[in-house]
């Protein structure tokens, strides 16, 4: 009856990334990637870039993952 019992695992990845596989394509998924690691970008000028192009994220989401606080590196 309790044959294959095993803990519920958590998915490991952050509000944005989880965000970003459901409704990017890979090709701009590397494009956000890419942009994350650009210092030239601000978090807020990326967060406004990305919401102008239909991609709803805010400033702390963004900073967060790139800060590597975020669920992905947990």
């Amino acid at each position: 009856m309790l044959e294959g019992l095993t803990p519920k695992t958590k998915e490991a990845l952050c509000f944005l990334m989880k965000k970003a596989t459901d409704e990017l394509s890979k090709e701009d998924l590397q494009v956000l990637l890419d942009a994350l690691a650009d210092n030239r970008w601000s978090m807020n000028g990326l967060a406004e870039a990305l919401s102008e192009r239909g991609f709803h994220v805010t400033r702390g989401v963004l900073q967060k993952h790139k800060n590597k606080v975020c669920a992905c590196v947990r």
